[in-house]
């Protein structure tokens, strides 16, 4: 089987790296880590650096199951969580029915030097390939983290909104201090979509003000959520690069909002891009607990 899960820091509760690991026979286990941490995870939970020895090719999108199926039927029958070692086009391959995409498809855990041909094998059936911009956009819209955006320093799994990755029932595990506090008192921020109403694309950086004034400027509205909070009217994003203006904000409905309107920063920019699924600018970003924001604004 295949397993999400984080590797926290124990001082904090923030994310040190997100994994998947296959569990691919009784006492045999692959970590797929991201490429920038892998010293770190290694020299934390052992094991042994295969990255050089192995490649990995993602096979996603609607027509993923049937061109796999040409190379290997059991392959293409894999469930989302299920790992099996298996042949494709005449590479010993470990494959599993996982992905980064938001889309159905399958992962190859193959043979270094067997990699180019299979990727030649996948390409000759008809697959397409795609770069890292591509794999960027499919898990923005998909709302999947990254590594270095959503989670990294600083950013525990409850800010990321995924407290389920946490094994609330294990008695002791690596970081459970804090995060067992960060659950009790709340986090300081959380993760959230944004979507824009244009087609203009959302930058990472950029920070996330409101207004609560009714000035009509913004990235989305909001009706008040009761006399107990400050109602807040409009959203509007402000690129970190120097305005000379009166106009600030990357979103907006038409007349945007100026300095003076400007009331709060509650946040920034984490991911961002153009949606082609939506036809707008979206983004992910990491919004101040302490304001009055939910989904649909």
């Amino acid at each position: 089987k295949a397993q999400y899960t984080h590797l926290v820091d124990p001082s904090d509760g923030s994310v040190e790296d997100d994994l998947i690991v296959w569990w691919v026979a009784p006492s045999r286990f692959v970590v797929v880590a991201n490429a920038a941490n892998t010293a770190l995870v290694r020299d934390t939970i052992g094991g042994i650096d295969a990255t050089s020895l192995r490649a990995l090719i993602a096979v996603q999108g609607p027509k993923s199951r049937e061109l796999i199926s040409r190379l290997s039927p059991e392959a293409s029958e894999l469930s989302g969580n299920e790992v099996r070692s298996l042949s494709l086009g005449g590479s010993p391959c470990v494959v599993a029915g996982t992905g980064y995409t938001g889309e159905d498809g399958v992962e190859i855990d193959v043979p270094a030097d067997r990699a180019a041909h299979l990727f030649s094998q996948l390409v000759e059936l008809g697959a397409v390939p795609a770069g890292l911009g591509a794999r960027d956009t499919l898990r923005t819209e998909a709302g999947l983290p990254l590594f270095g955006h959503e989670l990294g320093p600083g950013i525990s799994p409850l800010a990321a909104g995924l407290d389920w990755v946490v094994g609330w029932n294990k008695e002791s595990f690596r970081g459970r201090i804090p995060l067992v506090r960060e659950r009790q008192h709340g986090s300081a921020m959380k993760l959230w979509g944004l979507a824009g109403y244009t087609r203009r694309p959302l930058r990472r950086g950029s920070t996330v003000h409101v207004s609560s004034e009714g000035s009509s400027a913004g990235l989305g509205s909001t009706a008040g959520a009761g006399s107990a909070h400050r109602q807040l009217d409009e959203v509007t994003l402000r690129s970190n690069e120097p305005a000379d203006g009166s106009l600030v904000g990357d979103q907006g409905t038409g007349n945007e909002m100026t300095d003076r309107e400007i009331r709060h920063e509650i946040g920034v920019v984490t991911s961002g891009g153009f949606g082609p699924s939506v036809g707008t600018g979206i983004g992910m970003a990491l919004l101040s607990s302490n304001m009055d924001v939910y989904p649909g604004m």
